[in-house]
C-alpha cells in the first residue's frame, strides 16, 4: 500500500486530494487566526456538552482556551489549563503552513509522512491515550484534593 502511495505522489497529487489539503490548511489558518483575536479569558460559555450533561470536565476541556493562551504567549497558563495544547498547536501550525511550502517541500513531506505512516499512527493513538491519562490524572488528584495545579476548568 505504501508503494502504491509513493507512485502517487510521484505523479502529483489529485485534485480532490489537493482539495482536502486546502480545506484543512484553510481550517487551521482560521484557528490559528481566531487564536490570537481571542481573549485568553475565554468567552465564557460553556460549549462542552460532556461538561453540561455530566458536570465533570471532559478530557479535551482547556484546549481551546490553552491554544489561544499559547497564541498570546501564556505558556505556563496555556500548560495548566491542558498541556495537550502544545502539541495540538504545533500540529496547527503545520497544517497552516502545510499549502505555502515550495511544491518539492511538500512532496518530500508526503514521502517521509508515508514512509513512516505506521510511527504516525502509533504517534497519534500516544496523543490520545496521553490526552486521557492527563484527564483522569485531572480527575482524580489535581480535583479531588483541590490543589491549585491547574487552572479551574
Amino acid at each position: 500500500m505504501a508503494q502504491d502511495s509513493e507512485n502517487d505522489i510521484k505523479k502529483g497529487r489529485t485534485g480532490r486530494e489537493r482539495a482536502i489539503h486546502m480545506v484543512f490548511s484553510a481550517g487551521a489558518l482560521c484557528v490559528l487566526a481566531l487564536s490570537f483575536i481571542l481573549p485568553v479569558e475565554g468567552l465564557f460559555l460553556n460549549v462542552c456538552t460532556f461538561k453540561a450533561v455530566s458536570g465533570f470536565p471532559c478530557p479535551g476541556c482547556g484546549l481551546t482556551r490553552s491554544i489561544i493562551s499559547i497564541s498570546h504567549l501564556h505558556l505556563l497558563k496555556a500548560f495548566r489549563l491542558n498541556p495537550m495544547g502544545f502539541p495540538i498547536y504545533s500540529v496547527i501550525l503545520f497544517l497552516s503552513a502545510y499549502n505555502f511550502l515550495p511544491k518539492a517541500v511538500r512532496e518530500r513531506v508526503d514521502r517521509f509522512l508515508i514512509r513512516h505512516e505506521r510511527i504516525w499512527a502509533i504517534a497519534g493513538l500516544s496523543a490520545v491515550a496521553l490526552l486521557i491519562i492527563i484527564w483522569i490524572f485531572r480527575m482524580i488528584v489535581v480535583r479531588g484534593s483541590h490543589a491549585p495545579v491547574l487552572e479551574e476548568l
